[in-house]
């Protein structure tokens, strides 16, 4: 169900807050005090405009869809300077005369996003490829093309719900560091050449 702003109110930004076990000290709450609900509202938009950049790991995946195994879903995603990318790939089953089928479906692709003053995040798509067709071929889809989803965010965590109710929860992963090993196959496989980092 969509959110209409309304939820503007210090009721739902609170209860946004308090569901992710957001840490209120004296002085926070004193500071809370003394604002408007609107002000609450648009810092909490600040903050989830702030927390959602970074680098996200799909960890679960809900779905109403009877045909996709939530537990052959993984995917990836970030967020930067208004850009986002998505990596999602599911298996989807169906059963046959014998046994039963699994296909594995891919959609992937660059987006340009915001986040509303009701707490969603929209996209347009820059570029995406997506077997998730009529024909089960890969495609581009064309560009332009919009979807929101609800957001909740707090403690590492990043849920999207769609208005059909499936979930994506990821996890906010760390700054990360090139790995040592690839840096030795890349050199063992080079024969060592423009590699020396000294």
């Amino acid at each position: 169900m969509r959110i209409q702003p309304k939820a503007l109110f210090a009721a739902a930004s609170l209860s946004i807050a308090l569901s992710f076990g957001v840490q209120d000290s004296g002085k926070q709450e004193q500071d809370d005090a003394s604002l408007f609900p609107a002000d609450i509202a648009e810092r909490e938009l600040a903050r989830l405009h702030d927390e959602i950049e970074g680098a996200w790991l799909l960890i679960s995946y809900e779905t109403f869809s009877e045909y996709l195994d939530e537990e052959r879903v993984r995917g990836f995603a970030t967020f930067h300077d208004g850009y986002a990318t998505m990596l999602f790939g599911a298996t989807e089953t169906s059963d046959r005369l014998i046994g039963r089928r699994y296909r594995t479906l891919v959609d992937s692709g660059a987006y340009r996003y915001r986040v509303t003053p009701d707490y969603r995040v929209q996209f347009v798509s820059i570029m995406n490829l997506t077997n998730m067709t009529e024909s089960g071929f890969v495609e581009y889809d064309a560009a332009g093309l919009t979807s929101e989803y609800e957001l909740r965010l707090g403690d590492g965590r990043l849920e999207l719900t769609n208005d059909a109710g499936d979930k994506r929860i990821y996890r906010r992963l760390e700054p990360s560091e090139f790995p040592q090993k690839a840096i030795d196959d890349l050199q063992a496989e080079s024969g060592g050449w423009g590699f020396d980092e000294d």
